[in-house]
């Protein structure tokens, strides 16, 4: 029983320290209080948007043009074959400024691939976004 403690409390102290949760214990580690707080929240709501729908969604951030067709192919084939919906922008419909929804997707994926071979300053700027809301990026 105490290293089962022991491991909740390891677990627990992680969460606080992230400032996801407070917690107690209660009667000489009999009960537990835990406080779910802002950030957690915060938390919860992001990881329900990744799994809205039980979809894993993958946003890619490259240049459009027919010129990259077969590899945008090839990268959504890929995403596929992983278990995830890839997300590309120009097929997303929306009435948005274009730069809100792409932020808004990058945040609703598990990650991110970012195609960098055109020097796509677009692309640049995702990928820092990406990585900035502390999300996986694949180059």
């Amino acid at each position: 029983m105490d290293v089962y403690i022991d491991d909740c409390e390891l677990m627990l102290k992680a969460l606080r320290e992230k400032e996801y949760i407070e917690y107690n214990w209660i009667e000489n580690k009999k009960f537990l209080s835990i406080i779910l707080l802002y950030k957690g929240y915060e938390k919860t709501d992001e990881l329900k948007n990744i799994t809205a729908n039980n979809v894993k969604k993958a946003f890619i951030a490259m240049q459009f043009g027919e010129n990259k067709n077969k590899l945008r192919n090839y990268i959504k084939e890929g995403v596929i074959a992983a278990g995830y919906k890839p997300i590309l922008i120009d097929e997303v419909p929306h009435n948005n400024i274009i730069i809100q929804e792409i932020l808004k997707k990058i945040k609703s994926s598990r990650f991110v691939i970012v195609e960098l071979t055109n020097m796509n300053n677009g692309a640049y700027y995702e990928k820092g976004y990406t990585m900035g809301v502390g999300k996986e990026t694949i180059q």
